[in-house]
């Protein structure tokens, strides 16, 4: 599984993208180009003039951040479980949280995004939060995103979604980490999926990976109503099961990713 891709200029990007060095290269995958301190979202598109990749920009009403959107971002450090709970613990407004420590989450801790929160969660690259159970509740009237080049872990063992937004209000955005709820077939925690969208809910993946075994990467259920599912970049691995399982009457649409 690769990492988030950045660069300094368009050209340092195609030139790396169309050597023998570049791996895990496809038409539609995701990177950063950065300009001025500020992370600008790039896709992979056919070449020109002999080369197989160019990159350009994603259109201005899409664009995305992976890490800073901007030098003037201000983080607030989270290096504990109270850390993350006490900056959620918010009725509304903007919140920002950088996750500097690799964190180890109580079964019986769940982070709650509150209706009228946007809570942006960026994990440091290397560092990693461990939980055995769902990590993240996203509120009608919320929106999570997870950034960075960190990881979630999970160890559950029952069926579950490591994230759950619930309502036609409410967003979860991935833009760059890894979830990893990934054992080998026939592992007890085997059936843990990645993010579960309810009752209208929206997944918007621009970055990052998704990896399961055969729970599914993103689900909806026809118990809870449908969603919308936007794949637009990315990579979903599920051994043994559906990377998108719409068993409700949502909507999937898929304009890039693996």
């Amino acid at each position: 599984y690769t990492d988030h891709l950045v660069f300094n200029s368009v050209s340092e990007a195609e030139e790396y993208l169309n050597s023998d060095e570049a791996e895990e290269v496809y038409f539609g995958r995701r990177l950063s180009i950065v300009t001025e301190g500020i992370y600008l979202s790039y896709i992979v598109q056919p070449g020109s003039n002999g080369n197989e990749y160019s990159v350009v920009p994603i259109d201005t009403d899409t664009q995305m951040v992976w890490s800073d959107i901007d030098e003037d971002v201000e983080y607030t450090e989270a290096s504990s479980s109270e850390d993350i709970a006490s900056a959620l613990n918010v009725e509304s407004g903007q919140v920002n949280l950088e996750i500097t420590d690799d964190l180890t989450v109580s079964a019986d801790t769940l982070f709650k995004v509150k209706s009228g929160v946007d809570a942006i969660v960026k994990i440091d690259e290397g560092k990693t939060i461990e939980t055995s159970a769902r990590l993240f509740d996203v509120e009608d009237g919320a929106t999570l995103t997870l950034s960075g080049t960190g990881t979630i872990k999970t160890s559950m063992t029952k069926t579950n979604g490591i994230i759950s937004a619930d309502g036609t209000n409410s967003k979860v955005i991935i833009d760059g980490i890894t979830i990893d709820a990934y054992t080998e077939k026939g592992s007890a925690n085997n059936y843990a999926y990645g993010i579960y969208a309810a009752n209208g809910a929206t997944v918007d993946m621009y970055a990052g990976v998704i990896k399961t075994g055969l729970g599914s990467c993103i689900s909806t259920n026809n118990t809870t109503g449908g969603g919308t599912i936007n794949i637009r970049g990315g990579e979903l691995y599920c051994d043994g099961s559906y990377a998108i399982y719409n068993a409700a009457q949502g909507n999937v649409n898929i304009s890039g990713g693996k």
